[in-house]
């Protein structure tokens, strides 16, 4: 009897498969949440930047001469370039999702896309002199009035495609819910029935 009763004790006290799974897809979903914050705050800090209200100061990194600054920021934008051509192959997935929840993926790609923005504009190096300027006032609103509309299209375009599944929250909130994620479908809406690329195009508008 005593045997019996120590028995279920242990049994009661062990973790159930159901409450383990669940805990799980809480991580996941933290995970995913998490990874949404920094990696809209990285865009976020893009914009603060091409807008002249976060500095580019270059941190705690400092190169002499325009060669070498220049050489560096190249070395920055392609690091978030290398980043974004890998993880977006098909081949690189399916290994990936092998190493990782298949619902954390695309939280990963934006945490570590935010994380390498954030670098790339903390480290940049300010160039000396200007590629062009513009005198008049009615210039210089024409061009920021054309930067917030690029801005504005882009983040349209995330809306137009799901912005919550482009940034990874639509997989983890739905394996929270114990549901599959479908793959997703392109968009024929809005700007994607003219632009092929429309949220490069916002990036493009934006900082130029």
């Amino acid at each position: 009897m005593n045997e019996m009763t120590s028995t279920q004790h242990l049994t009661a006290a062990r973790p159930t498969s159901s409450s383990s799974h669940l805990f799980g897809r809480l991580a996941v979903f933290s995970y995913g949440m998490a990874s949404y914050a920094i990696g809209v705050a990285g865009l976020l800090a893009l914009i603060l930047a091409t807008l002249g209200v976060l500095p580019l100061s270059g941190g705690p990194v400092h190169i002499e001469g325009v060669a070498g600054r220049l050489a560096f920021d190249v070395a920055l934008v392609a690091l978030f370039g290398i980043q974004h051509a890998i993880m977006a192959r098909p081949a690189f997935k399916r290994w990936w999702t092998t190493v990782i929840p298949k619902a954390a993926e695309r939280a990963t790609f934006v945490l570590l896309s935010g994380l390498l923005m954030a670098n790339a504009i903390w480290l940049w190096q300010p160039l000396d002199g200007a590629l062009w300027t513009v005198e008049s006032q009615a210039g210089r609103w024409l061009l920021l009035g054309g930067c917030a509309f690029g801005w504005a299209y882009m983040l349209t375009a995330s809306f137009a495609i799901d912005h919550f599944e482009l940034f990874g929250v639509k997989q983890v909130w739905r394996n929270l819910r114990g549901l599959d994620t479908p793959e997703p479908k392109l968009a024929q809406r809005l700007m994607y029935r003219f632009d092929r690329h429309p949220l490069m195009t916002g990036v493009v508008l934006g900082l130029w």
